[in-house]
């Protein structure tokens, strides 16, 4: 038991004339402070900590405390955790950059003046993580700073523009570590900018790179096929057009990626018709993807979109988005309910074309345990009722509402039913006259 000199901090030697000696956090190593220090949130480091004495200045920069920080210019609703802080001005986005060299992660939600993305590259040279607004505009020598002085960047967000040029391009090659690109569209008084992609150079540089976003670009299609050449033995994650060119569907270059790319996302769906089975086709024979998100518009031909989980089904997949799939039909649930096994979320938006029956299909899938999302969709609005019975741990985001239908024209006039839910025969009979309502609808 710990005497009560021990509790008091007062620490006594042997000896006859005892020698009082008072121990305080200042004997703790560095280590034991730097431990203590991770417990503090962004706040508390860069205004407190840093302010006590050299010695704990020194110590509130170390890299392991600011491994997961972050640090949110323009908007403050991402800053949800004590590890993030977020400011409105640029003149106190360039005061925290200053103060917290050892900064990682950095958000910038709006359009600033270079100058502090050039303090940020000078100060910041431990960031591993940058999302500038889609809007910024970057020239190269801001592009050289950002290479040279943060040669560490994981991962980078930025306007499609950084690759408008084949220097830049080759400039961002030059990044070793990076792992995850996202280029945004750039909007210029609302009228898209088409410029040329240059992306050779990304194909011959970035090894680490697992991780692509090709925003709304347009790119050759012989430069894509070099890079998806280039990048099959590292890249997993791929977001991309259905067509890149406008003209030729780029699913015929992803066979080279059937035993590699494991999160897929396709949009702008744009295929001819004639090319549309094919297509999905091309999607079912990338047998390890574990996610996929597609668009499924209406004009895909039926049972086009199917295909993709038939013929041996998507063994691996874990998560299957269809955004805005209002060619989604009960063919297409039944052949996920059968070829997708271990699917634990499912979200299929803005569909009309389900009837219960699909979705009693659903309940093969015995690992869907996350997540059903069904917003937008309409049918029955008891169709999804037996799944919460079936699977009771089953999250089901949204209802499906009632589906507006119009008058069958082609019914007897005595069977229609007006918008008041009387039969217009009983109407006839009130008032002794014919009324016409052919133009009515009801909900």
């Amino acid at each position: 038991m710990a005497s009560e000199s021990e509790h008091s901090g007062v620490c006594h030697t042997a000896g006859e004339d005892t020698a009082v000696r008072r121990t305080s956090i200042d004997h703790m190593p560095d280590e034991i402070m730097i431990n203590i220090f991770s417990h503090l949130s962004f706040s508390e480091l860069l205004d407190v900590v840093r302010k006590v004495c050299r010695r704990w200045r020194k110590l509130s920069r170390d890299s392991k405390l600011w491994a997961d920080k972050e640090y949110h210019v323009g908007v403050s609703r991402h800053c949800n955790s004590k590890n993030c802080k977020s400011g409105r001005t640029e003149r106190e986005a360039i005061r925290i950059f200053r103060s917290a060299r050892s900064l990682r992660k950095v958000h910038i939600w709006r359009t600033v003046n270079c100058h502090l993305i050039e303090v940020l590259c000078n100060k910041c040279r431990r960031l591993t993580d940058l999302h500038l607004h889609a809007a910024q505009e970057l020239s190269y020598s801001t592009v050289m700073d950002l290479v040279e002085q943060c040669s560490r960047i994981q991962t980078l967000r930025a306007s499609d523009e950084l690759l408008k040029t084949e220097r830049a391009s080759v400039a961002v090659s030059r990044l070793q570590h990076l792992r995850v690109l996202r280029l945004q569209e750039t909007h210029v008084f609302n009228i898209r900018v088409v410029r040329p992609f240059v992306l050779r150079p990304l194909a011959d540089g970035c090894p680490r790179l697992v991780e692509i976003d090709f925003g709304h670009l347009f790119v050759s299609m012989d430069d894509l096929k070099y890079f998806l050449n280039a990048k099959k033995n590292t890249l997993k994650s791929l977001r991309i057009k259905w067509s890149m060119d406008g003209t030729r569907c780029l699913l015929s270059l992803l066979p080279v990626y059937a035993d590699s790319l494991e999160c897929l996302e396709l949009y702008e769906y744009d295929i001819a018709h004639d090319l549309a089975r094919e297509a999905f086709t091309t999607v079912g024979s990338l047998r390890n993807l574990q996610e996929l998100w597609m668009s499924v518009p209406d004009q895909v031909p039926p049972g086009a979109a199917a295909l993709a989980f038939t013929n041996g089904g998507l063994q691996e997949l874990k998560v299957l988005g269809l955004p805005y799939g209002c060619g989604v039909e009960d063919n297409t649930v039944i052949a996920i309910s059968r070829g997708c096994p271990t699917l634990r979320q499912l979200s299929i938006t803005h569909t009309t074309k389900l009837s219960p029956a699909a979705f009693s299909e659903i309940e093969r899938l015995e690992h869907l345990e996350v997540e059903l999302s069904v917003e937008g969709c309409q049918g029955d609005p008891k169709a999804t009722d037996r799944l919460t019975e079936q699977m009771p741990n089953l999250v089901i985001r949204g209802n499906i509402h009632a589906r507006l239908q119009l008058f069958d024209f082609g019914a007897p006039e005595d069977n229609r039913v007006n918008a008041d839910g009387h039969s217009e025969s009983d109407e006839d009979s009130d008032s002794g006259s014919s009324v016409g309502s052919s133009d009515s609808e009801r909900g």
